[in-house]
C-alpha cells in the first residue's frame, strides 16, 4: 500500500480545513468590520432608515410583583420594559419590509440582549389600541410597541436597537 493511499483521508481533511481556518481568522473579522457602525439616537429624536422615519416616543419599566391577586403577573426579580416607536414612511422612499427590535445593555462591560415578548398579555401588559407589536412596513404610518422581559434594573442601562436589513440604530431610553 502506498503512502498516498494510507494518508488520503488526512490529506483531504487538511485541504478542507486550511481554507476554513483562514476564513475564521481573517475573513470573519473583515466582515464584522465592514458592517455599518451602530448609531446612537436620543429618545424623541427622529432617524430615517429604509424609507421610514423612526422616533422613540415613550419607554418605561414595570417591576414584577409576582403572580396572584393584586399583582402584575411579572415574576419577582424581573421587569417588563416597554417602548413605543412611531414609524412613518418618508416622502416617496418607503418600501415593503420588516424591522427587528431588541433591548441591549453593555453595563459592567458585558453585552446583553433581550428579544421582544411574543405575548405581553401573559404579564397583564396591554398594548395600546392603535399600536402593533410587529414591525411590518406596508407604506403606512404605525406605532410599534415593543415589550421585553428583563432582570429588574436592566432598564437603567438599556437601549432599544432597531435594525432594518443590516443597518442598526440604538435608541437611548429616558429614565424618569
Amino acid at each position: 500500500m502506498s503512502w498516498l493511499k494510507r494518508n488520503l483521508v488526512a490529506l483531504v481533511v487538511i485541504v478542507a480545513a486550511v481554507p476554513l481556518l483562514a476564513f475564521v481568522l481573517v475573513g470573519y473579522p473583515m466582515l464584522e468590520r465592514a458592517k455599518p457602525p451602530i448609531q446612537t439616537v436620543k429618545q424623541g429624536d427622529t432617524v430615517e432608515l429604509a424609507g421610514y422615519s423612526f422616533t422613540l416616543t415613550k419607554s418605561a419599566e414595570f417591576v414584577g410583583t409576582g403572580t396572584g391577586a393584586g399583582t402584575n403577573n411579572i415574576p419577582v426579580g424581573s421587569s417588563l420594559v416597554g417602548a413605543v416607536i412611531e414609524v412613518a414612511p418618508t416622502a416617496g422612499a418607503a418600501t415593503d419590509g420588516t424591522c427587528d427590535t431588541e433591548l441591549t445593555s453593555r453595563d459592567g462591560g458585558t453585552d446583553r440582549t433581550w428579544r421582544t415578548v411574543s405575548s405581553p398579555s401573559d404579564f397583564d401588559y396591554a398594548v395600546g389600541d392603535d399600536r402593533t407589536t410587529i414591525c411590518l412596513f406596508e407604506g403606512e404610518a404605525f406605532e410599534l410597541e415593543t415589550v421585553f422581559l428583563t432582570p429588574a434594573g436592566a432598564y437603567d442601562h438599556a437601549t432599544v436597537d432597531v435594525t432594518v436589513k443590516s443597518e442598526t440604530y440604538r435608541f437611548e431610553l429616558v429614565h424618569e
